[in-house]
C-alpha cells in the first residue's frame, strides 16, 4: 500500500511525501528489495547521491543480481565522475540480463568517457553491439503492411511514445509556468500554416518512400501564415 502511494505522490510531482512514504513502506518491510530499489531511483531523481547510493547497495547486500539496480548505481557513480565504478557496474547488470540492449547501449555511452580508453574497445563493444541486435533485425526484414501507393489517402496516428520520467522537479514546475506564454507566441499556433507544412512533409516522406528511396533530410517550401507573412 505505502508503495503505491510513494508511486501516485511521484507522478504528482510531491517528491518530499513520496520520500517520506517510501521509507515508511520500508521501516514495515526492510528486506523490501523493490522497495530500496525505488527509494533509490526517487533520491537519485531529486539528486540526492549520497542516499541513493546507499539505497541501491542495501538492494544488492539483499539480491545481488537485481540487475535494473546495478544500472541504477551505475547512473549515480556516473553523475559522481567514478567512470570506472559505473562501468563495473554495468558489465555485471550485462552479464545478468545479456538481452537487455540498453544495459548494452548505457555500457559503450559510459565507456566513451573513461580516460584513456582504447578506442579499438569502444570499436569491438559497437561491433558486439550490432552482432547481437542490429544483424538479426537486417537478416529477417519484416515487410510493411501498407502498398507502395503514393496517391493513398494516409493515416497518421499518434506516434509519440513517453521517453522518461521527469526528474527534476523543480526546473520541470519552471518550464511548466513559461509554456503557455511560449506556445502562444510561437509560430506553431498559427495552426492553419502548422497543419498544411506537416501534411507537406508527410507527403513528401510518403511519397519518396513509394519511389523506394532512401531516408535523407529534405526541405518543405515555406507556407504563408494566415497574417500573410
Amino acid at each position: 500500500m505505502h508503495h503505491d502511494r510513494a508511486a501516485a505522490l511521484e507522478d504528482l510531482e510531491r517528491p518530499d511525501e513520496a520520500l517520506a512514504t517510501r521509507r515508511r513502506s520500508l521501516a514495515l518491510d526492510p528486506a523490501f528489495v523493490r522497495g530500496w530499489h525505488d527509494l533509490g531511483h526517487t533520491l537519485e531523481g531529486a539528486f540526492r547521491f549520497s542516499e541513493a547510493m546507499a539505497a541501491y547497495r542495501r538492494v544488492l547486500r539483499i539480491a545481488p543480481d537485481v540487475a535494473e539496480t546495478h544500472v541504477g548505481l551505475a547512473s549515480v557513480l556516473f553523475h559522481r565522475t567514478d567512470v570506472e565504478g559505473a562501468l563495473d557496474h554495468l558489465r555485471t547488470a550485462r552479464r545478468l540480463r545479456p538481452d537487455r540492449r540498453d544495459i548494452h547501449a548505457s555500457l559503450m555511452f559510459a565507456l566513451a568517457f573513461k580516460e584513456d580508453v582504447d578506442p579499438a574497445l569502444i570499436r569491438a563493444e559497437a561491433q558486439d553491439f550490432a552482432a547481437r541486435y542490429v544483424t538479426p533485425l537486417n537478416a529477417a526484414p519484416r515487410p510493411h503492411a501498407s502498398p507502395r501507393d503514393a496517391e493513398r489517402r494516409l493515416r497518421i496516428g499518434d506516434v509519440a511514445t513517453a521517453v522518461g520520467l521527469a526528474r527534476d522537479w523543480a526546473r520541470l514546475r519552471e518550464v511548466r509556468r513559461g509554456l503557455r506564454a511560449r506556445f502562444a507566441a510561437g509560430p506553431a499556433m498559427d495552426a492553419p500554416r502548422y497543419v498544411r507544412h506537416l501534411e507537406a512533409a508527410y507527403r513528401t516522406m510518403w511519397r519518396r518512400w513509394c519511389a523506394g528511396q532512401l531516408p535523407e533530410p529534405f526541405d518543405v517550401a515555406p507556407i504563408p501564415g494566415s497574417d500573410g507573412r
